[in-house]
């Protein structure tokens, strides 16, 4: 018989205390289509194993798909995101603006001097508008540390200073 090198069995995953509090607050506001729960598992699968040489980026990789996708599912928090479809909202706004602009600038021979304000250029400051009130919502990384400060019971009782400390540190570990 052969002996057994038990350097490479891997044992079973063992939670901590918080990171059951965790993987349960995760079960219950994930989704079918959003598993949180099981990413954070695989991030502390990944973390755990010792074989595994690419266990850092791999957990990265992990929970940073739960925090961007946990701004989907707390309740409550008021910055429900739109579906990755979605993404070229910017785009399109841009394009718009720019096509209203110069249609306004070709049509007046390129001189804004002295110009009233026609069809293309109205439809322009519109979508201009437009732009610079989708520009005031939060970006994804204030997105993140709201739905984090989600899970936080305490967070509300806090200080504004010390809440500030807190999103900027959870926008830090989101980066």
């Amino acid at each position: 018989m052969q002996a057994i090198d038990n350097r490479n069995v891997y044992e079973p995953l063992v939670l901590t205390p918080r990171q059951q509090q965790v993987l349960e607050a995760l079960k219950d506001t994930e989704t079918e289509k959003l598993p949180l729960s099981q990413w954070y598992l695989g991030a502390l699968y990944a973390l755990d194993n010792p074989n595994n040489p690419d266990k850092i980026s791999q957990a990265a990789q992990s929970l940073r798909e739960l925090l961007e996708k946990l701004t989907q599912v707390v309740p409550g928090i008021g910055i429900q995101t739109k579906p990755s479809s979605e993404k070229s909202t910017f785009q399109k706004k841009r394009s718009n603006i720019e096509k209203h602009i110069l249609a306004y600038k070709e049509s007046h021979l390129g001189d804004w001097e002295g110009q009233t304000i026609d069809s293309d250029l109205a439809k322009g400051l519109t979508a201009l508008e437009e732009y610079l009130e989708l520009n005031k919502q939060p970006n994804r990384a204030e997105k993140i540390a709201k739905a984090m400060t989600g899970f936080d019971p305490m967070f509300n009782q806090l200080n504004s200073p010390i809440q500030a400390d807190k999103q900027k540190r959870l926008q830090n570990l989101w980066r």
